[in-house]
């Protein structure tokens, strides 16, 4: 018995279809690997340093090496290359954020010491934290 001309016309289709199906899979791009963080970098400056007589700090931060993400949204899981930071003004709260800037408002008159730690999602530091000092002027005395 010799099979109809349909019959190997369909087995022929099947075969191209999944040497097609095949071929499109082995040229899917594979997805791109994490980037490799190089080593953490901070630099912390003090913005408008003038403004710190009127009792307000703002600091600006470059980080290199990571990846600056939301805590809020990371979890606490330590994830290669992600990273936040967590700036304090004395021994005061710490305000974790991703922002590479941030201003104190309200500071008293006297010294103070901003610090700036970059932090994996668990919070834990990934370097030293880097430190600014800022001298708010006591009350002018009207004698």
């Amino acid at each position: 018995m010799i099979p109809s001309t349909s019959r190997y016309l369909s087995i022929l289709i099947a075969l191209l279809l999944a040497s097609a199906i095949v071929a499109a899979a082995r040229q899917q791009p594979s997805p791109a690997p994490a980037p490799i963080p190089g080593p953490v970098m901070l630099v912390v400056k003090l913005v408008n340093p003038q403004s710190v007589a009127k009792g307000w700090a703002t600091v600006q931060v470059t980080v290199t090496g990571v990846q600056l993400v939301d805590p809020a949204t990371a979890g606490d899981k330590p994830v290669p290359g992600q990273a936040h930071l967590h700036y304090q003004v004395d021994n005061g709260l710490v305000v974790a954020t991703p922002s590479p800037k941030l201003s104190f408002h309200e500071l008293k008159p006297g010294e103070h010491v901003i610090s700036v730690t970059v932090v994996g999602n668990d919070h834990e530091a990934l370097g030293p934290p880097q430190m600014v000092r800022v001298s708010v002027p006591g009350a002018i005395s009207t004698r």
